[in-house]
C-alpha cells in the first residue's frame, strides 16, 4: 500500500508542473480533530481521531487524500488512507460531482 501511495505522489509531482502550465492548479487542505472516529456505525477509535486531508483541482478534475488514525486493536490497522478522484462542474443553475 505504501508503495502505491509513494508511486502516486511521485507521478503527481512529475505531472503537476505540466498541468499547472496548462491551467491553474489549486490546492486546498485541512484537518479535523474528532472525539472519536465512527464509520458506518462501527467504532474505529476508542479516543481522539486526527483526520487531515489535501485536495488538488485543475479544470474541474480533482484528486485528493484523506487520512485518519484508527485503533489497531479494533480494526487491525493503525491508520486509514482514502485516495479519490472526480470531476465537478455546473450546467446552468445545477452543479454536479462525479
Amino acid at each position: 500500500m505504501r508503495s502505491i501511495i509513494a508511486t502516486s505522489a511521485l507521478a503527481l509531482a512529475i505531472a503537476a508542473p505540466g498541468l499547472a502550465a496548462a491551467q491553474e492548479l489549486k490546492f486546498s487542505a485541512g484537518a479535523t480533530l474528532a472525539s472519536q472516529y465512527v464509520a458506518d456505525g462501527i467504532k474505529q477509535t476508542n479516543g481522539i481521531a486526527f483526520q487531515p486531508w489535501v485536495e488538488g483541482e485543475v479544470g474541474g478534475f480533482y484528486f485528493g487524500a484523506w487520512l485518519s488514525n484508527t485503533d489497531k486493536a479494533i480494526v487491525g490497522s493503525s491508520s486509514e488512507i482514502d485516495l479519490y478522484v472526480g470531476y465537478r462542474g455546473e450546467v446552468g443553475m445545477f452543479s454536479y460531482d462525479v
